[in-house]
């Protein structure tokens, strides 16, 4: 949860930086409670843009004489069984796509077979010319297709929010963090430590690199409860 990584930070990484509610204090002062938030979603922002950490999926109702399908909420389907030339994204009844998309990983076709991705050389092929577009060639039938992509990590604001990173990627957020927030302090120590705080959050991106790739899965990662 995400007021038990601010209660972490406090106790290690902030200890020191005069941001709790007094010397004594392990509480956040609530004045930078923001602030905190703030370099909490931009690390968690990093870490799942450089790491696979979450796959989602949606699906495309393709229309007629359209090859170019821009892949924001925009364009998700209002009327539900009612695609239009602009509205043609949908995930479930329950579920919309909110504009989490990292990459697009795999497109299938109707019946689940995978359309080549980016491949000139395929005789059919879908493609990626920016991040959050795909391009379908205009021989393609018109049918249902979805599309599996790299997702990123849903914003944080309360405390009960939950915080989805593997164990070994919480003290990469907390030296990021700790490095943003020194950084913004003007002082000759604070600039040393955001110095020696981004010099740890790259130690441990290297060491989390050495360990391997991830497997993947929708229900993904540990919680931090």
């Amino acid at each position: 949860l995400v007021s038990a990584f601010i209660q972490k930070l406090t106790n290690t990484t902030l200890r020191n930086l005069g941001i709790t509610e007094s010397v004594s204090s392990r509480e956040l002062n609530p004045e930078y409670r923001t602030e905190i938030i703030e370099y909490i979603n931009s690390g968690l922002l990093e870490l799942y843009n450089k790491y696979q950490l979450k796959v989602d999926s949606f699906f495309i109702e393709l229309q007629e004489a359209k090859t170019r399908y821009p892949l924001t909420s925009s364009h998700n389907m209002t009327n539900w069984h009612e695609p239009d030339r602009e509205k043609y994204i949908w995930k479930t009844t329950e579920d919309s796509f909110n504009d989490d998309l990292v990459k697009v990983l795999l497109v299938r076709d109707h019946s689940g077979i995978e359309i080549p991705l980016n491949d000139p050389n395929a005789l059919i092929s879908v493609f990626t010319p920016e991040y959050n577009v795909l391009e379908i060639p205009t021989h393609f039938p018109i049918q249902i297709i979805s599309v599996d992509y790299q997702a990123k990590h849903a914003p944080v604001s309360n405390d009960t929010d939950e915080i989805v990173l593997p164990d070994s990627l919480y003290d990469c957020l907390a030296y990021y963090v700790a490095a943003q927030a020194c950084s913004n302090m003007n002082s000759e120590s604070s600039i040393a430590n955001a110095t020696k705080y981004s010099q740890l959050y790259s130690n441990a991106i290297q060491a989390f690199d050495n360990l391997g790739t991830i497997e993947m899965t929708k229900e993904y990662c540990k919680t931090n409860k």
